[in-house]
């Protein structure tokens, strides 16, 4: 090798270790800087005690994660105006970062591209898969649609009419709930075993209520009234449990009529341990909450490698089925999680 060679690669070596020391000195590494102050902006889809939990899974993951936290509740479940005005007065200067349960997956799409622009956004609960939202966090509402379907056919084996209720159509979480639902429907309908109970199934309305309790209530007695043989009642929403229960007691048909819901309220809980309520889809408001919080300090503080790309990144938390038996041990549970946020 000539004396020319040798002292290149001697120069291109120097080079390579003085890039090095700089980076080391003057560039530190990100893990190793202190996270900053992420400032987050939770916005649920309603202020019942389902969106109540949700709010306190972001809290404990606000005081978790050093996150300064500012809360925001339309005050009616289903209040897409109001949502929409609450995402549309955000301040990019004061947030870091926007967690939002949308209430019309397509008509909020571009209003969520426009601050996922200026901030990093994470949906939960309900998703705009075609928005360019980071994260979504929630369950499949899919796979949540045939486990109601799947608890409709414990509830009713030898068949019947149902009437499903529904906040609205517009929603993701409900149209992939009530579409998980039909596809169960269609699946044992095409095999209903050894009998054909099956084949007397039959979904007689799908009926939406814009998250407006007095509407619900007039729905359940129209399905009522124009169907005085229904069998099972489906509510997918968590506020249809109770609503249900009333109105089943008022008409003298508490256990006449079998009642499938969705989520944990307390009152939902109660009717499932008498006996009114066949079973319950449960969620999990609260890791929702604490999920979606926690995703937006790990993008703050680029401690995530995902990329904003269309229907991209996804953190599922499964639901469950509670029936009679698993009350009191789902409540401990529940009790023991709220506890710990305190």
């Amino acid at each position: 090798m000539s004396e020319n060679r040798i002292w290149l690669w001697v120069l291109l070596l120097a080079a390579v270790g003085a890039a090095f020391w700089y980076r080391s000195q003057i560039l530190p590494e990100t893990d190793s800087l202190p996270p900053q102050t992420t400032r987050v902006v939770f916005v649920t889809g309603g202020d019942n005690d389902y969106w109540q939990l949700t709010a306190k899974g972001a809290e404990a993951a606000a005081q978790e994660h050093n996150a300064k936290l500012k809360i925001e509740m339309p005050s009616l479940d289903g209040g897409l105006e109001e949502q929409t005005q609450i995402l549309l007065g955000l301040n990019a200067d004061e947030i870091d970062g926007c967690a939002v349960s949308p209430l019309d997956a397509q008509g909020q799409t571009l209003l969520i591209n426009r601050l996922a622009g200026k901030m990093n956004v994470v949906t939960y609960d309900s998703d705009a898969p075609l928005s360019e939202r980071q994260y979504y966090i929630g369950t499949s509402n899919y796979l949540a649609g045939k486990t109601a379907h799947e608890l409709v056919r414990e509830a009713i084996p030898e068949g019947g009419k149902i009437a499903v209720f529904l906040s609205n159509m517009t929603k993701n979480n409900m149209l992939e709930r009530k579409s998980g639902f039909e596809e169960g429907e269609q699946e044992q309908s095409k095999n209903p075993g050894q009998d054909d109970s099956a084949l007397n199934w039959q979904t007689v309305a799908y009926l939406t209520d814009d998250g407006d309790r007095a509407k619900s209530q007039e729905n359940i007695a129209k399905a009522m009234e124009d169907h005085e043989d229904l069998a099972c009642m489906v509510g997918m929403n968590a506020y249809q449990g109770p609503l249900l229960l009333e109105a089943l007691e008022k008409a003298g048909k508490l256990g006449k009529i079998k009642l499938v819901v969705f989520d944990e309220l307390d009152d939902t809980l109660d009717g499932i341990e008498a006996g009114n309520i066949y079973a319950t889809v449960a969620q999990d408001p609260y890791k929702y909450g604490y999920e979606a919080v926690r995703m937006l300090t790990q993008l703050h503080n680029g401690k995530s490698r995902e990329l904003p790309i269309v229907g991209g990144g996804a953190i599922n938390v499964n639901c469950q089925p509670i029936r009679q038996a698993d009350v009191e041990d789902f409540r401990k549970r529940l009790r023991e999680r709220l506890q710990e946020s305190k």
